[in-house]
């Protein structure tokens, strides 16, 4: 098959997350667009539907950005200790706004905004994971981010989480939480 031939499209499979086997996440710069596979979802009917974004690298007057992260909530096996695994779930609003006067069109478009997430822990013995290092959340909305947490036998007995969400569309904005835990 050469470039561009359209037989190239009938095996395309998108993926979505950080165990997803490929890249979730593309540049196009000749296009002047950053694309994000958010998420990926399959119907009753086995139907398979995906979430996307796209961003345009030239800087667009579609809002202003913002975001606000709650503290993180530990769940899971033996909640609040983590001997067999846990979760810290994390409220991450969306405060940016939607610019006003904007194309109606497109206005439907462009009310959401793409956060890069990071996951980190203080102490020996700790790991965490997410799922997801992308999330996204409509202006004035909120979504949950879950962060797997796990420790070792040799753990430190307490850790605590951080989870930082930036935005895509201004990397100047950025919310910070954490979350406790212990073996």
């Amino acid at each position: 098959m050469t470039i561009g031939d359209y037989r190239q499209l009938a095996d395309a499979l998108f993926h979505a997350g950080t165990r997803s086997g490929s890249q979730y996440e593309h540049t196009d710069k000749a296009n002047g667009v950053h694309l994000y596979v958010l998420n990926r979802r399959r119907d009753d009917l086995g139907v398979l539907h995906y979430t996307v974004g796209a961003r345009a690298l030239a800087r667009s007057n579609a809002g202003v950005n913002g975001v606000e992260l709650s503290p993180g909530v530990v769940v899971g096996p033996g909640s609040p200790s983590t001997a067999q695994g846990a979760a810290c779930v994390f409220d991450l609003t969306n405060t940016g706004k939607q610019a006003a006067g904007g194309n109606a069109t497109l206005g439907r478009y462009t009310k959401s905004d793409v956060f890069r997430l990071e996951a980190a822990v203080d102490a020996g013995g700790w790991r965490v994971e997410l799922p997801n290092e992308l999330a996204v959340a409509e202006f004035g909305v909120k979504t949950q981010i879950v962060v797997a947490v796990a420790a070792a036998e040799s753990a430190d007995a307490a850790a605590l989480i951080k989870l930082t969400a930036t935005s895509e569309s201004d990397r100047s904005v950025s919310s910070s939480a954490e979350c406790a835990v212990s073996k």
